[in-house]
């Protein structure tokens, strides 16, 4: 079975992808992050939210497929469970997170870039309402994104 893995800088529509990919029928897992909650997210709907310790207890008992600390200092921790890699057919990773498809698994992974341009990602983070800096979200996407190549199709149409 061939899994679909969107994977793009933030805002990018990766969400908004998914979802259209639900409605045809896609499995989509679902992510487990300790980052708060932003508006209109639900628990269990668009992540599993828990807390630094409960993320932490799961690392200790080999829980995850793949997980990262992706704001240190905030300790905002996501991660993709052992369980959701065998049922889903469709996963949301970062750079960091395609990076840690095991070698063995990555032939069975389509792994779409999602390449929109900055201006439009600006205007979409400007637009959210979170804790994170849009500023320092672009910089950091740019700084992960100036060398990935491990993507079968690239997609730059914004209009998603």
């Amino acid at each position: 079975m061939i899994k679909v893995v969107l994977v793009g800088p933030g805002a990018s529509g990766k969400d908004h992808f998914a979802n259209q990919l639900v409605e045809k029928g896609a499995v989509k897992s679902i992510s487990y992050t300790t980052r708060p909650m932003r508006e209109g997210e639900v628990d269990g709907v668009d992540y599993h939210f828990i807390t630094v310790e409960e993320f932490e207890k799961k690392i200790e008992e080999g829980f995850w497929y793949e997980w990262d600390l992706f704001r240190p200092k905030l300790k905002w921790y996501y991660g993709q469970s052992k369980e959701d890699i065998e049922k889903c057919d469709l996963f949301i990773k970062t750079v960091r997170g395609v990076g840690k498809i095991k070698p063995e698994d990555r032939k069975m992974f389509n792994i779409i870039y999602l390449n929109i341009p900055e201006e439009i990602r600006r205007k979409r983070l400007n637009e959210r309402i979170d804790e994170d800096d849009p500023e320092r979200r672009l910089a950091t996407d740019k700084d992960e994104f100036k060398d990935f190549n491990d993507y079968d199709i690239v997609i730059k149409n914004f209009d998603f």
